[in-house]
């Protein structure tokens, strides 16, 4: 290659001769982004950039687009290089965080001045990516999901196809302090990376537009009506359009499209002559002279032919006076031991258990007789905690498992989904423990549902790595390895029900849509209550005037919501009497038939960790008389705590020294009392690592060895009604 040359259009001679210089070594772009790094390339195209992005210059042909850069080695006078110019320049491939870049740029002529730039393409879905980078771009109808005005940095758009793409400003962007767009807007730039990020890069104020009648869905599809053998949706658009459904049993053969009649922006339509308790993939779309939008494809599940019955079992006493008319299945821990074991006795073909925690032998006994007469028994738990009864191995398999800093915190069985008439998902928030199943305070759901109970299966095989007898622990996944792939809507005996499962769905989420949807009451009663956002909506309910009440077992626990909300006039009580407090329940707007009554419950404590980490389910069941019955069980327990507080008396008083400790740690204590003390030091999970017992008779102190342990903050707690002390090692 020659020197340099900056050879504006002065003459016909001239621009010949400089071609005929270059024209051995060149490629057309898409060739050249084929290269490897390091590649000398030679490429000509259309600038679509001046100083408004700094140095950096995006030069486009009829194939692709590729960013030039000056960087070390560079001729000089590249800044001269101006939008609309027509270029030909040689440089090194290089890669600079992501974004393919011609680097440095070791010769370039000026063709020509003042060209117009290559047509945007148009990118309706915003599919920003590889195959686009360094091209002009427009995405058509977009709205900034930020408001205000543009200072340097990153920003969210928001497309018709319900996808998002990323615009980004510099500094010295002209678009910084003007006012972001608060209407529809055609955006466009051109396409750059960072660290793997794909960003539109705008120029100026012109590459901003407002947008024409733009078609977008207003509203998502929504389910409004679950048959058998029919499912049927609602949604909007924002103009005239004619609507359709693309539907399928894979998520990528939605072979099968129901048109819609018309033109409109309210749609409503059925698919149907589908099979009933079965999983249908659906894409709705609308399209409008030329320009179509679609739905993210969702899965649903048609209604089953099963009977609907939705049992509600508590482990303790609950409040008849409370009731409208129905009362709990039963109301004490034999009726709902029984009831689960019956369950197990009558299985034909299949039971699938998730459970955290077991140590009811007669549980595991049920099961392995229902294994021993050819009943495909499969069994998960968690692999971290007490499983007693699983000792020694029963026969059926047993998969132990759990996500890397969380639990398996389900509380599932599934019997016979195959089965219409024979299918049920048991859940709830009872363990299968001694002290859970007669001490603590539990409920316990018993739902005769083909549908639920193959959703539920689902679930299950996700973790036990697939659908065979025996586990497939590299298939296995736990925690965040899961995916969002299970129906959440149902119809069962005509309620209508939502099922999440944590923490792939976004739970607490929807946990969250059910408490503001209160209008007049609110009832909680938790374990564990640290979630911010479900407090702070608390708060806001009960400001708008909203009644509330709230039970929390762990009060004291790190980070609890229980002073926020007691500060905040909430009427939140501690439960401070014997036996745990174990429900994780809310109850919204009971009694009020112009309401939308319904009950959130399942194994979701309302923490961080029930949500981003472990293993959990949630049922959203939207029933007048289902809400009524966990009323009884509120009730009983707002009774016995706003009674006469006598809170439990300390056996002793403690300390530990040193804290922060190294290898151990000395706890020294003065006795109250002289009785047996239980202690164990926990992680910020919750997870028990050491325990011990000191004895009526032992001496004021002892030692725990903290060496065996990873360094970090731990619980240590006592069995005396004292508080919990926080130790540093």
């Amino acid at each position: 290659m020659g020197a340099l040359q900056i050879i504006r259009r002065t003459g016909l001679p001239v621009l010949l001769l400089s071609l005929t210089f270059c024209l051995t070594a060149q490629q057309n772009i898409t060739d050249a982004r084929a290269e490897s790094l390091g590649t000398e390339v030679t490429v000509r195209g259309i600038v679509l950039n001046g100083d408004e992005l700094g140095s950096i210059r995006f030069v486009q042909d009829a194939t692709a687009g590729i960013a030039a850069y000056p960087g070390t080695g560079s001729v000089g006078g590249f800044s001269s290089v101006q939008r609309g110019d027509s270029i030909l320049l040689t440089g090194k491939l290089s890669e600079y965080n992501g974004l393919l870049e011609i680097n440095p740029v070791t010769n370039f002529q000026i063709l020509s001045s003042g060209l117009p730039l290559p047509e945007p393409l148009h990118l309706p879905q915003g599919d920003l990516s590889e195959n686009v980078e360094g091209q002009l771009v427009l995405l058509p109808c977009a709205w900034f999901l930020e408001t205000g005005s543009f200072s340097s940095g990153q920003y969210s758009l928001a497309l018709p196809s319900g996808n998002e793409a990323t615009l980004y400003l510099s500094n010295s962007s002209a678009l910084t302090g003007t006012d972001i767009p608060t209407e529809a807007t055609d955006v466009r730039g051109i396409v750059s990376e960072y660290n793997g990020q794909y960003q539109l890069l705008p120029r100026d104020a012109d590459d901003l537009q407002a947008a024409a009648a733009c078609l977008f869905l207003v509203e998502q599809p929504a389910l409004s009506d679950i048959q058998p053998h029919a499912l049927t949706f609602r949604w909007t658009t924002s103009a005239p359009a004619q609507g359709g459904i693309y539907y399928g049993t894979q998520p990528d053969l939605l072979d099968n499209y129901v048109p819609e009649a018309g033109m409109s922006t309210e749609h409503e339509l059925s698919i149907s002559g589908l099979q009933d308790a079965d999983f249908y993939y659906v894409r709705v779309v609308a399209e409008s002279n030329g320009v179509e939008v679609s739905s993210p494809v969702g899965l649903y599940s048609t209604a089953s032919l099963s009977s609907g019955s939705i049992e509600v079992y508590f482990n303790q006493s609950t409040d008849p006076s409370y009731s409208n008319g129905v009362y709990p299945a039963g109301n004490s821990y034999e009726e709902v031991e029984d009831a689960i074991i019956e369950r197990i006795n009558a299985a034909q073909t299949s039971i699938s258990v998730f459970m955290y925690n077991t140590s009811r032998d007669n549980f595991v006994e049920a099961l392995t007789d229902a294994w021993e007469r050819g009943v495909a028994v499969r069994f998960i738990a968690d692999d971290e905690t007490n499983n007693s009864a699983l000792q020694p191995p029963p026969p059926f398999p047993v998969l132990y498992g759990s996500s890397a800093d969380g639990i398996m915190h389900n509380k599932i069985l599934v019997i016979d989904p195959d089965d219409v008439n024979g299918a049920y998902v048991i859940t709830g928030s009872m363990n299968m423990t001694f002290s859970n199943v007669i001490n603590a305070y539990n409920n316990t759901l018993i739902i005769q549902d083909q549908s639920l109970a193959r959703t539920y299966l689902r679930e299950f095989e996700e973790m036990w790595g697939g659908s065979g007898i025996n586990p497939n622990p590299a298939q296995a996944r736990f925690g965040d390895e899961k995916q969002d792939n299970t129906p959440h809507q149902f119809v069962i005996g005509g309620v209508s029900v939502e099922a999440y499962f944590s923490p792939s769905d976004g739970t607490s989420s929807h946990i969250l849509r059910a408490l503001q949807s209160a209008d007049e009451q609110l009832d909680f009663a938790l374990l564990l209550f640290t979630k911010d956002d479900l407090a702070d909506a608390i708060v806001a309910l009960h400001q708008s005037g909203r009644n509330i009440r709230g039970l929390i077992e762990n009060a004291d626990e790190w980070g609890s919501e229980f002073g926020y909300l007691q500060a905040s006039g909430i009427s939140v009580h501690a439960h401070w009497q014997d036996g745990q407090l174990h429900h994780k329940y809310a109850i919204v707007d009971e009694g009020y038939a112009d309401a939308d009554p319904l009950v959130v419950t399942g194994s979701h404590n309302w923490t961080n960790s029930a949500d981003e980490i472990n293993d959990e389910n949630t049922l959203i069941i939207h029933d007048a008389d289902v809400a009524n019955l966990f009323r009884q069980e509120f009730e009983a327990r707002w009774t016995q705590v706003t009674a006469a507080y006598e809170p439990p008396q300390p056996r002793a008083e403690w300390k530990v020294s040193p804290n922060p400790a190294v290898d151990f740690a000395e706890v020294f204590y003065k006795r109250l009392s002289d009785e047996d003390i239980a202690w164990s030091l926990s992680d910020l999970y919750g997870h028990a690592l050491l325990k011990g017992v000191l004895p009526a008779a032992s001496a004021g102190h002892f030692r725990i060895d903290l060496s065996v342990l990873s360094q970090g903050t731990y619980v240590l707690a006592f069995s005396d009604g004292s508080s919990r002390i926080l130790v540093v090692f």
